[in-house]
């Protein structure tokens, strides 16, 4: 018998339909209940779109497609560092990812206070797209000219933190994220 506490939980399923959906050439690879597979992607060898795959799992979605995925594997240029967040490497750069439940405005708000390793001269450029199928802000993060650097892991997972933690207090306060809509 399947264990459940494996199986991906929804918000993990809605933050890999968000990203998949931000970036062209990644790849998520669904197994379900039944032992199908679905490969999502813009690529060639997928089955279904990242267009697609969104409003089945977003927060109006009326079909059991959810609640029928076992196991979800990211891959393409993507690899996941923990946390919640992935890297992707392009064009010889290495990129963080993540997704927040937190609407763009409070992202940036959060990301503001979050401490990290870089003087005031190392350029960052941080990108956060809201959502509003899904109802999510994806971010990225990118680090000047710097190639292939475990910084950005680093950056990207205290980003990543930072927004968990705040997710978490507005959790607990049972009201909706602040911020402009998505």
């Amino acid at each position: 018998m399947e264990n459940p506490a494996l199986r991906p939980d929804p918000v993990e399923i809605v933050a890999l339909a968000a990203l998949m959906h931000r970036v062209a050439d990644g790849v998520l690879t669904i197994e379900h209940d039944n032992g199908n597979r679905t490969v999502v992607s813009y690529g060639p060898d997928g089955q279904m779109t990242p267009c697609e795959l969104r409003p089945l799992v977003g927060p109006s979605a009326t079909t059991r497609f959810a609640a029928s995925i076992a196991s979800l594997e990211l891959g393409g240029r993507f690899a996941p560092i923990g946390g919640g967040a992935s890297v992707r490497l392009v064009d010889g750069r290495r990129e963080g990812w993540f997704v927040s439940t937190l609407r763009p405005l409070h992202v940036q708000t959060v990301l503001h206070a979050c401490e990290l390793p870089l003087d005031d001269t190392e350029p960052i450029d941080v990108d956060l797209v809201g959502d509003t199928v899904l109802d999510v802000t994806v971010g990225s993060v990118r680090l000047g000219d710097r190639v292939v650097d475990p910084l950005v892991d680093e950056i990207t997972l205290r980003m990543r933190a930072a927004c968990a933690a705040e997710e978490v207090v507005w959790a607990v306060r049972g009201v909706e994220t602040p911020g402009e809509a998505v």
